[in-house]
């Protein structure tokens, strides 16, 4: 049914995403088709249930599955978009204006900021130097 190497560098969970996956893009797997539960495809692969699950996990959060609640796991009916898009390229001109749309006065209260005392031993910004401390 899936093609899923043990061997690979790939996680097994993966693998079998991308296999169902194809199946689906493929139309082996049709939308609406349901799946079987995790214990049985577990068994029927010879993988770990957990394996299974975290693929199935996997299928759900990307749209590919539906979980219908006392029924099981379907193929979603609204797939996600399987065909890439074209991004359009707008090239958009930043033009800055030469004066800002309203007015504003300097405060004079305001002074730059003071230069950090980094000859202090202790009261600098970057990583302690232990050549700096002195010898007690």
């Amino acid at each position: 049914m899936f093609r899923i190497q043990k061997q690979s560098e790939r996680p097994v969970y993966l693998q079998l995403t991308d296999a169902v996956i194809t199946e689906i893009k493929h139309g082996i797997i049709k939308p609406g088709t349901k799946m079987p539960g995790t214990r049985i495809l577990a068994r029927e692969l010879n993988l770990n249930r957990q394996t299974v699950v975290k693929a199935y996990d996997e299928l759900y959060s990307q749209g590919w599955f539906e979980l219908v609640r006392s029924r099981g796991t379907f193929i979603s009916e609204h797939l996600p978009e399987v065909k890439p898009r074209r991004l359009i390229s707008e090239k958009a001109e930043t033009v800055l204006p030469d004066k800002t749309g309203y007015s504003f006065k300097i405060n004079s209260i305001i002074h730059a900021p003071a230069k950090p005392n980094r000859n202090i031993n202790g009261f600098h910004d970057g990583p302690m130097c232990v050549w700096c401390l002195p010898n007690y």
